[in-house]
């Protein structure tokens, strides 16, 4: 098997997860062309079988990317990816000074042009030291087209580095203070129960450098030990379920 330069987050014989880089798609499409890298490409490479896609991840966020190692269990795995037992949860760095945690329940319009109910959970976590923005955690209740993205711009409170959604203006300016020269949303966490086996899963990816280090400059040492906090709460929610 050819070393593997990502982060391989977990492997079983059904499933495996991979943390994906911010500019990497997860599947090539007919936007994209037949050639260009994607996760599946490489993952078929590193892994030498079949693999199938369960979710997607939008190129400029990083974060936990899953798939299935068999069509069964990928069908299984879609069929119960709305359901309560799975649990998707980004970070995410916003413009402004955002406190507390609220409910967006706002419609989201699709590739296919339908506005269909979409709801998230966001909180926040930490705020700049000297710059006007806060690092925010989501939780995503529905899986609608840049569902994150959509619903932080409804806030008024956009995702830094978006360029489809955000303000640009600003993503510039706060390039030159040291800020993030990607999107700065991260999928850090991922549970659900396993399709085959029925097991608890907590997939977690840590944030890579390309985006830590813009935060480490923009909010301070702190969002390290708010991030890990919040982890921890995750992990006690899975600990009970078992």
């Amino acid at each position: 098997m050819p070393a593997d330069p990502l982060p391989l987050l977990h492997r079983d014989p059904h499933l495996v997860a991979w943390l994906k880089p911010s500019g990497l798609l997860v599947h090539n499409s007919a936007w994209s062309g037949p050639r260009e890298e994607s996760l599946a490409r490489h993952a078929r490479a590193v892994l030498g079988v079949p693999v199938f896609g369960v979710h997607r991840l939008d190129r400029g966020a990083s974060g936990v990317v899953l798939l299935a190692l068999d069509a069964d269990t990928a069908r299984a795995l879609q069929d119960a990816w709305h359901g309560p037992p799975t649990r998707k949860h980004y970070l995410a760095l916003v413009r402004g000074n955002l406190e507390g945690a609220q409910v967006v329940d706002h419609p989201v319009t699709g590739e296919d042009g339908v506005r269909r109910d979409a709801r998230s959970t966001v909180r926040a976590l930490c705020p700049g030291v000297t710059e006007r923005v806060t690092l925010v955690a989501v939780e995503i209740h529905t899986g609608r087209h840049h569902q994150v993205r959509r619903h932080l711009k409804h806030l008024r409170h956009p995702v830094v580095g978006d360029a489809s959604h955000g303000d640009n203006r600003f993503n510039r300016a706060l390039v030159g203070q040291g800020g993030p020269t990607r999107l700065a949303l991260h999928a850090h966490r991922l549970t659900l129960t396993h399709p085959v086996t029925g097991e608890a899963l907590a997939l977690h990816a840590p944030v890579p450098a390309d985006l830590a280090t813009p935060l480490d400059t923009l909010l301070g040492p702190g969002w390290r030990a708010r991030v890990a906090a919040e982890v921890d709460g995750l992990d006690a929610t899975v600990e009970r379920r078992n």
